[in-house]
């Protein structure tokens, strides 16, 4: 292919939102997010109740309008639910 049908592919999909989300930053604000808007939930998982899982990955999702790779999402999650921010014990 050449340059430039990449170029304007990569446009196109920039510009019809296709592109995924791949910035840590912003993965993690959503995430946090999330883990702020459902405290509950948050809770019962870190209680033991693992089928939340799901739940919490499809609230990422939906909040990123599916834009990010579920696998980066997961590991993120998991950091964010064992490993709370220093000084916050809101989530």
């Amino acid at each position: 292919m050449f340059w430039w049908k990449r170029a304007a592919s990569r446009g196109i999909a920039a510009r019809e939102g296709l592109v995924l989300e791949d910035d840590d930053a912003a993965l993690t604000a959503a995430i946090v997010s999330v883990l702020r808007g459902y405290p509950r939930q948050v809770a019962q998982y870190r209680a033991g109740k693992a089928a939340l899982w799901g739940y919490l990955i499809g609230r990422v999702m939906q909040v990123l309008r599916g834009r990010a790779d579920p696998q980066r999402v997961h590991k993120l999650l998991v950091v964010a639910l064992h490993s709370p921010p220093p000084g916050d014990d809101t989530i």
